[in-house]
């Protein structure tokens, strides 16, 4: 809904406070900690091997260049001593306090989701920062220069190139084979409006979504002849609470599906049923 102007606590608190349905606590601590720090290092270093096209000569070049900076890094580490000084003690303590404090909400709330550990870079910049001589220039050449062209270069060999592909989402992948849906009077049904959901209403902007109240409202649709589909969330509820129902109207009918063991759509438009 479009802001009005006015603003009011309760529910500015309560889209504060808002999560996904399936977002719960988890405090199975050694797999927690294990997909934390693979998380952890995924916000600086991101993307899929297995996304990767070799026979492409850009993704070959720039492969051939993360694998001299990361020579170049190792070289130049070998010949650095660290030792660490905090010049500003006051902001080293509040980043560290900051950091801590996150990483030990997030090892038991969502522990392999990264986007919500760009809250905590901000921390992770102060600390550096702390730690940096008062009037010391940036440096552009040594284990500092090397690191970040190893970060920049990687993550748009391994994240960005890759991703920016359709083909390595299963959503978008999915929502863009389902071009029958994108007709004037389509109508999807849905229990819980998923992000997969987002996926296919985003590049199907023609179709109609409803929320699922019940079987007989569906029937009114069919019976008008609109081409009528089910989401995932309304597949799954119906086939426990009309099972007769869903399987009357399903059968024979045009499915749409990813099965996989972490990734599960399926959309299957209703037939009217028998009459």
């Amino acid at each position: 809904a479009a802001w009005n102007g006015e603003f009011a606590l309760r529910p500015f608190a309560a889209w504060m406070t808002s999560y996904a349905a399936d977002a719960k606590f988890s405090f199975r601590l050694l797999p927690n900690l294990a997909v934390s720090i693979r998380s952890w290092a995924q916000l600086f270093f991101a993307g899929r091997p297995s996304l990767i096209r070799v026979s492409d000569p850009m993704t070959a070049i720039l492969l051939l260049l993360c694998v001299l900076c990361l020579v170049a890094l190792i070289l130049t580490l070998r010949r650095v001593r660290f030792r660490v000084h905090i010049h500003q003690p006051i902001l080293f303590r509040f980043s560290g306090l900051w950091l801590l404090a996150y990483a030990l909400f997030l090892l038991i709330w969502l522990p392999n989701n990264t986007f919500y550990k760009v809250f905590g870079l901000p921390a992770i910049v102060l600390l550096a920062a702390s730690c940096w001589p008062p009037g010391r220039n940036p440096e552009t050449r040594g284990a500092g220069a090397a690191f970040v062209s190893l970060l920049a270069l990687s993550n748009l060999t391994l994240a960005m190139i890759p991703y920016s592909r359709a083909s390595s989402n299963d959503g978008v992948a999915f929502a863009l084979g389902l071009a029958e849906l994108d007709r004037p009077g389509s109508v999807v049904y849905f229990r819980e409006f998923s992000v997969d959901d987002w996926f296919v209403r985003y590049f199907n902007r023609q179709s109609q979504w409803k929320h699922a109240a019940s079987a007989d409202v569906i029937d009114a649709e069919l019976r008008q002849g609109k081409p009528v589909w089910l989401d995932t969330t309304s597949v799954e509820y119906f086939s426990q609470k009309e099972p007769v129902w869903l399987e009357g109207h399903s059968k024979k009918a045009e499915w749409r599906e990813i099965i996989k063991p972490n990734r599960r759509i399926r959309f299957v438009r209703l037939n009217p049923g028998p009459e």
